[in-house]
């Protein structure tokens, strides 16, 4: 249920949420598969395939999680970012940078990426930022700019729990999602990849009831392009954020859109990791 956080009361909105139950949290995950499951039907992306000559068979192996304990997702309405997500001087990545060192916490770093989810209705991208932090479980719909250092205080540096808090507008937000690494400026091969595994994502979880929906289904899973998530030299990154506070995210690396299907039942439905796909922690 969305509801305003208490250190908060100002902030009354609150949303009755309903939808299928998920499998909200890797503590409670069953176990793992080696292989993931193979597509059951054709949503007509679900064999789609970019140009191989551009994905070659992997000679190394995928490189483990970068290390991370909290992971902040903006939202910009737009997957056309710089090769380094920073240097747009108007944005709220940019906003950050200068705050990595000195407030941001050193000992429980924060991956910080964009995604193509909406900026906050009435919000300006270039005065204010909207952010998903997870597994914090918070949606920030408008942090100003001018108090975006109180924000990395009270959120993402080492005094979190201190009696800090900004005055900034914080929902509880229990929000899963899908992140689909579709930072072309930064990688051809994740801007080839990344819509066609969006559109299959999109079609699999619809076909579970699934998908998130504003008006028929604000508890269900967004899926969303993502800026460059780290520590990767292979395209079809994916991680999989279930919403609840505290839970781990599921990283899959090599997701092809073949594997789709099998990764919402595997994982999203059934709560098993699909070990071939899997990037270490």
């Amino acid at each position: 249920m969305m509801q305003s956080v208490r250190r908060f009361p100002r902030i009354t909105t609150r949303i009755a949420l309903t939808g299928p139950r998920l499998i909200h949290s890797t503590s409670i995950l069953r176990g793992s598969v080696e292989k993931c499951p193979p597509p059951d039907r054709d949503t007509g992306c679900t064999y789609c395939m970019p140009d191989m000559d551009k994905f070659p068979k992997p000679t190394k192996q995928v490189p483990p999680v970068p290390f991370h304990a909290k992971h902040l997702v903006i939202s910009t309405g737009t997957s056309d970012w710089p090769s380094r997500i920073h240097t747009d001087e108007t944005s709220m990545a940019a906003v950050l940078e200068p705050l990595k060192r000195g407030v941001l916490s050193t000992k429980d770093p924060v991956l910080i990426t964009n995604s193509d989810l909406p900026v906050h209705e009435g919000v300006d991208p270039t005065q204010a930022g909207s952010a998903f932090l997870y597994p914090d479980g918070l949606y920030f719909p408008s942090i100003p700019y001018e108090k975006m250092e109180q924000f990395a205080e009270a959120y993402l540096g080492d005094r979190v729990g201190d009696e800090i808090l900004p005055d900034i507008p914080v929902l509880e937000h229990k929000s899963p999602i899908v992140l689909i690494c579709g930072h072309g400026a930064r990688d051809e091969r994740c801007g080839i990849i990344a819509p066609m595994l969006a559109k299959e994502f999109k079609a699999a979880l619809t076909q579970h009831d699934l998908l998130y929906d504003p008006e028929t289904n604000p508890e269900g899973v967004r899926v969303a392009l993502c800026s460059h998530i780290g520590g990767h030299a292979f395209a079809g990154n994916v991680i999989y954020h279930c919403g609840d506070q505290g839970a781990d995210p599921v990283w899959y690396s090599l997701v092809f859109p073949h594997h789709v299907q099998g990764i919402v039942k595997t994982t999203i439905v059934d709560g098993n990791i699909v070990q071939e796909l899997a990037r270490r922690r």
